[in-house]
């Protein structure tokens, strides 16, 4: 754990972690043990490749960030005569099925167990997006927006342009009563994707009414209905709206 600073400057392409970015990856190798699983099972899995080859044919293991590195593997066979060699690589994948399978938890309404597989899917690979702004969206879910909110940061700062990210730190800020700061991301979002499945415009329309701002709560309604007239909401947003123009 005490090496986390240096394994995170090299995921991050030699930009120095910030403290904030090393605590939070430590919470996330606590949570599965200290460690990542990955060296183990990729030593494992070359293992018993070589077996299987016979022992013919040299297996090495090498890894983008950490040691064993890729150019230490490459040493180690050109050392050993070997002039041809074949890559597998193994890490995004281990980080895609671990994200997966946290995404079928969440689904079935499973919070605990979603969240702890989007942190391993994180610890596999800390570069990943989708566990990242998965990961945000499942402490949200779980009523823990505090927890949520350096995630759901760090999404935006990672793909700005993203609609659901931006959605989702809109969301978070507005959880934790910080309404000038969810208005800006649920701006970007709405501008992002108008029909962006969070709704942005129904906390817009909160906000609006908290402020006394009448009109742009119903301008953030009317939208909605415009997008999805027949929706699950619809009835109780016309009853809303009419009340907002009866107000004014």
């Amino acid at each position: 754990m005490d090496e986390m600073p240096e394994y995170l400057a090299r995921v991050r392409g030699g930009r120095p972690p910030s403290p904030e970015l090393v605590a939070e990856m430590r919470g996330n190798y606590e949570a599965i043990g200290g460690r990542s699983p990955l060296t183990g099972i990729t030593i494992a899995q070359a293992e018993a490749l070589a077996s299987a080859l016979g022992g013919i044919v040299p297996v090495v293991v090498g890894m983008r960030n950490w040691h064993p590195y890729i150019s230490d593997a490459l040493a180690t066979l050109s050392a050993a005569g070997v002039t041809r060699t074949i890559g597998i690589p193994m890490a995004p994948q281990f980080s895609t099925a671990w994200n997966a399978l946290g995404v079928i938890a969440f689904q079935m309404g499973e919070e605990d167990r979603a969240e702890f597989l989007f942190r391993k899917a994180l610890a596999a690979d800390p570069a990943a997006f989708e566990p990242l702004v998965n990961l945000g969206g499942a402490l949200l879910k779980k009523k823990d927006a505090a927890s949520a909110l350096p995630f759901n940061q760090r999404a935006v700062q990672d793909r700005p342009e993203d609609a659901l990210a931006n959605a989702q730190l809109g969301m978070n800020y507005f959880k934790l009563d910080q309404f000038d700061q969810a208005e800006q991301y649920l701006l970007a979002a709405k501008r992002l994707d108008p029909a962006q499945f969070y709704q942005p415009q129904l906390f817009l329309a909160d906000i609006y009414v908290r402020r006394g701002n009448r009109r742009a709560a119903i301008r953030e309604l009317e939208n909605v209905l415009a997008l999805r007239p027949d929706g699950p909401l619809s009835d109780s947003l016309r009853h809303n709206l009419a009340q907002l123009s009866a107000a004014r």
